[in-house]
């Protein structure tokens, strides 16, 4: 077979020349690239995870759950922060860039007649990689939403719903009924597990379920919450903040969500499940950016927060470890909730730099970021500047308000990354 990609620098300019952001609604063309590789959209053990909040912290906890009863798993991820190999992983590991040359050449061979999107050739490209792995469980994250997001094509086996609320409304509709609408239409044929969910979040949700007469487990209905929480199917597996090692007290519902969703794999596969093991793997969990401590001498904490009830949730927790901050470096996406995304941050009180982002499109401009100042807000050109600026100041240090502030944070200081 001829090769498109000689190397991986040439495969990444492809994959630029495609456009990171470019959407384009509709399953047909991942479904013909199905075909194409010859993969059925019922070949891969999947579980799909799909949500507003919280997807890549759940997915991360129920890849560590399934390895660590000695399942061998698939992780498919986005986006990513430093090297888009993030996105695909098998056994938590990255897979080398040689099989990435291999994986990206069988897709653009088969299906370079699709064009397809950025998100799709990588959608397929870990599809061939999970099957060719023969894992026992694929993880698929969704991207932007549900129903036409290239992850619903698989039949999955499990449907998980981490909290959905209001992003991406340009896309996905202005209303929260209207965004749970779009993520529900992910249901199938397979089992639902959610996390807790808004009222009105939940009802549409539970009419997804009525529709197509599918089990559903509710996170809330499973787990007692006193100074730990406890799992009632199995009553000694408690855990709380301290036994997690992604940090945030919203971590408690993503792991609980997650153990919901392995208890019902578990079930449905007779596969073990074992309390100890769990505990093992809820301390061994790791996602970057994830309330993550990457200085000490001044504190800098860093969280992918990128939408209002994100932010909200970050605050909480920050309030209640006692670790507000002194300084924060924030910046989020122009096609985002920015008015409210800035009074939230805002009402930390905390000195404020607001960089612009290198070579991102969907970057505030300076002349957008300069309507959203206030008090204690002052604009900076580059997030290197910002940073050296902070570290210069005392106190603790947020930086937050997009994954793509935090990748290039983590280009800029590639020691800050583990």
């Amino acid at each position: 077979m001829c090769s498109k990609f000689l190397n991986f620098h040439q495969f990444q300019a492809y994959l630029e020349d495609l456009g990171l952001f470019r959407m384009n609604p509709g399953l047909e063309r991942v479904q013909n690239g199905l075909k194409a590789l010859k993969l059925t959209n019922s070949d891969l053990p999947v579980v799909h995870i799909i949500g507003t909040n919280g997807k890549g912290s759940t997915a991360t906890f129920l890849d560590f759950l399934a390895r660590e009863h000695g399942l061998k798993t698939g992780l498919f991820t986005s986006p990513h922060l430093v090297c888009v190999r993030e996105r695909i992983k098998i056994n938590g590991q990255l897979i080398s860039t040689d099989k990435w040359l291999e994986l990206a050449n069988i897709v653009y061979m088969n299906c370079s007649h699709l064009n397809l999107t950025y998100f799709e050739f990588l959608t397929l490209m870990a599809a061939l990689a999970f099957e060719s792995e023969k894992v026992d469980l694929a993880i698929f994250e969704a991207g932007l939403g549900g129903t036409y997001d290239a992850t619903n094509v698989f039949e999955s086996m499990l449907t998980v719903f981490t909290s959905i609320d209001q992003d991406h409304i340009h896309v996905l509709g202005q209303s929260l009924e209207e965004i749970a609408r779009d993520k529900a239409g992910s249901i199938k044929k397979a089992p639902v597990v959610s996390s807790i969910q808004k009222p009105e979040v939940l009802e549409v949700i539970k009419q997804g379920i009525k529709q197509k007469k599918v089990p559903f487990y509710y996170m809330p209905c499973f787990f007692e919450h006193g100074k730990k929480i406890t799992f009632n199917k199995s009553p000694c597996l408690q855990f709380g903040p301290e036994d997690l090692s992604l940090k945030g007290e919203f971590q408690k519902i993503n792991a609980g969500t997650a153990i919901l969703a392995w208890w019902v794999l578990c079930q449905k596969n007779n596969w073990p499940f074992n309390d100890k093991k769990i505990k093992k793997a809820l301390k061994k969990a790791f996602l970057p950016g994830r309330m993550q401590l990457v200085h000490k001498n001044p504190e800098v904490l860093l969280d992918a927060a990128h939408n209002p009830a994100a932010l909200i949730a970050l605050k909480k927790t920050l309030h209640k470890m006692g670790k507000l901050p002194e300084t924060i470096i924030f910046t989020c996406l122009k096609d985002k909730q920015t008015d409210k995304m800035f009074d939230i941050i805002s009402s930390f009180k905390a000195r404020t730099f607001v960089p612009e982002l290198q070579d991102n499109p969907r970057s505030l401009s300076r002349e957008e970021i300069k309507k959203y100042l206030t008090q204690n807000m002052d604009y900076y050109p580059t997030v290197a500047g910002a940073i050296d600026l902070a570290l210069a100041m005392s106190g603790p240090i947020l930086i937050c308000g997009s994954i793509y502030l935090l990748a290039e944070v983590f280009t800029i200081k590639p020691d800050w990354y583990r």
